[in-house]
Parts: C-alpha cells; structure tokens; sequence
C-alpha cells in the first residue's frame, strides 16, 4: 500500500499496521511448490502479479480479486491497478 500512496519507502505516518504487514517467513508459490492438483490462475488488474488457486475439486480462492455489492456500497471506492487488465480477468 505505501508504494502507492508514496512511491517508494513510506514515511514514518504510513509505516503503521493498516498499511504494512508484519514481517513473516512466507514462501513464494510457485507451480513447482505447490500440491499435486492445485493450479495457480493470473489475476492480472486489481493488483499487480495477483494469483488466485483452483483445487483438484475445482474450488477456486480469488482473494479480493472481486468485491461484494456491500463491500462498494461501504467504502463507494474500488482500487484498480490496471483497468484493461482487471476488465479481462472479470471475463476470464
């Protein structure tokens, strides 16, 4: 998020934890990394490089990829990274 608000290493005010994960020991996933079956989906557009996940049983995680009609209503304004790319994976 600070990479957006500032455009490069955030300033002290938005160094906080709605802006900023805690640091953790995460792993990149990688077709190699993960379980048989599990597929990684591109969800270019929110986001940049934004991956979702389809299981063997064909169930599939897009994060915040979409939003409810509660979600827009609540907060009246979306973040798009790229707006032809995000267009694109709401087709797919």
């Amino acid at each position: 998020m600070p990479l957006f608000l500032y455009g490069g290493y955030p300033c002290k005010d938005l160094r906080h934890k709605f802006l900023l994960a805690q640091e953790s020991n995460a792993e990149l996933l990688t077709k190699n990394a993960m379980p048989d079956g599990f597929e990684i989906i591109p969800l270019p557009g929110h986001f940049f490089d934004m991956v979702g996940f389809r299981t063997p049983d064909n169930i599939v995680f897009l994060a915040d990829c979409l939003s409810s009609a509660e979600t827009l209503d609540k907060y009246q304004i979306g973040f798009i990274y790229d707006v032809g790319e995000y267009i694109k994976t709401l087709e797919f």
